[in-house]
């Protein structure tokens, strides 16, 4: 389900739990539109479902878009666009948004087909694993999976089974990127680089996050059964787009499209969970970015009253991303 915009949010006391590897797209949201987000970054127009420009706003310039959507990888979003005649495209504009579409779609689907042989291997191994980020949310929280483009896999285990699920994981034809320093990431950091030829990249977890001072540990995500803690996953998302300075807009779109996905949210428990993960202020600051990049009504709870350290943060990041706009992205 959705959540609307205006409405209270169900509070639930127990944990909720979400798959986000095999299970299928929920599909559009049905029902009354969704206001629209905001629709000043290329990224916003992932967010296109049922339709991205309800209130009746329509791009300035279908040339300025097309290159944004170029830049940002989605081209194949701009049939979406045209189809609800808020973009005209010419025939050879149309046949090249149609190869990119169909390419998004081919990428996605093989990324999803990668996740699952992986996730099969660990399953026959008896762990419990869970997929992260990237396509899994495009499965769970965006209009189609093909939408959220991701550049590899990441799959969460608990750090007691990092060793077996490698080994299961190795049998697959996977191998550590960078064998000499793996004793060191399993100390100091939250996944293993790992890659197989022809395949995407594939990160293995034993933490969600390491980083900003804290860890967030696997089993505080990761259920018996394969599935993720949605108030956790939430936090999380929040939480590894603060280590990276909310870098990518795709971020931050994840958040507000993960919110709008369930219904049966606490605020009271997110907070709680952010607390207690010593997270507080990245998940301030993330509800503060979303509010600002997608408008107030994209997340179900209004955004907290920044505080002067919450400005300072936030200062702190434009002038980050200043200086990363004068050198080559890393993403």
């Amino acid at each position: 389900m959705v959540a609307r915009v205006g409405e209270p949010c169900k509070v639930l006391a127990a944990p909720r739990r979400c798959r986000i590897v095999a299970g299928a797209h929920a599909g559009a949201p049905s029902g009354p539109a969704l206001p629209p987000i905001a629709q000043d970054t290329a990224a916003a127009l992932l967010a296109a479902a049922p339709n991205p420009f309800a209130s009746g706003a329509a791009p300035g310039s279908p040339a300025q878009w097309l290159t944004a959507l170029a830049a940002a990888g989605i081209e194949g979003a701009a049939i979406s666009l045209a189809e609800h005649g808020h973009l005209t495209l010419s025939a050879a504009q149309a046949a090249n948004c149609e190869r990119q579409l169909q390419a998004a779609r081919l990428e996605a689907d093989f990324h999803h087909a990668c996740a699952t042989e992986a996730l099969a291997a660990l399953t026959g191994a008896g762990i419990a694993a869970a997929q992260l980020k990237g396509t899994a949310l495009g499965r769970l929280a965006y209009p189609a999976a093909w939408v959220r483009r991701g550049t590899d896999v990441d799959l969460l285990v608990r750090p007691g089974k990092l060793d077996a699920a490698l080994a299961a994981l190795q049998a697959i034809g996977y191998r550590e990127a960078a064998p000499q320093r793996g004793a060191f990431y399993r100390r100091h950091h939250h996944d293993i680089a790992l890659h197989r030829t022809l395949s995407p990249g594939l990160d293995l977890h034993g933490a969600g996050v390491a980083g900003l001072g804290t860890t967030i540990p696997a089993a505080d995500l990761l259920c018996d059964d394969g599935t993720l803690d949605t108030h956790g996953l939430l936090v999380y998302l929040a939480a590894h787009a603060a280590t990276h300075q909310f870098e990518r807009p795709v971020w931050v779109l994840d958040l507000a499209l993960l919110a709008r996905a369930e219904t049966a949210w606490s605020l009271e428990r997110l907070d709680a969970l952010a607390e207690r993960w010593h997270l507080r202020r990245a998940w301030r600051i993330a509800r503060l970015i979303v509010a600002q990049q997608l408008g107030l009504s994209a997340l179900p709870w209004p955004p907290p009253e920044a505080t002067l350290a919450d400005r300072a943060a936030l200062a702190g990041r434009q002038r980050y991303l200043a200086s990363a706009a004068r050198t080559p992205t890393r993403f």
